[in-house]
């Protein structure tokens, strides 16, 4: 039993130290000017609150059938072709940076 507990301590210790090591790159690229690391993780974060808001509106439509069903089917829709358009925003900021690049040379 030990052993488990010990094992439960090195891993929530590592997933801790990998948070924070995550949370201080997002801080140091956030502070580079005319990053497209910079704009792929605001794409990203719009993401995700785009389906954290999602989820937290589907919570009161629960008990409602019909509603439920039909937001269930249209919330996933949206968030599928809403994801998929992250390789959109991606291309985009790449192509921007590579074509900065290039005017600077």
């Amino acid at each position: 039993m030990s052993a488990v507990f010990h094992f439960l301590e090195v891993l929530v210790i590592s997933v801790s130290a990998l948070i924070a090591l995550t949370l201080v790159l997002l801080v140091i690229v956030a502070h580079l000017p005319g990053s497209p690391l910079k704009e792929i993780f605001v794409a990203l974060a719009k993401r995700i609150g785009a389906t954290a808001a999602i989820s937290l509106l589907a919570v009161p439509l629960a008990p409602i059938p019909v509603v439920d069903a039909l937001y269930d089917v249209s919330g996933a829709v949206f968030l599928a072709i809403y994801w998929f358009d992250i390789f959109k925003a991606i291309a985009k900021s790449i192509a921007a940076a590579l074509k900065s690049r290039a005017v600077a040379q």
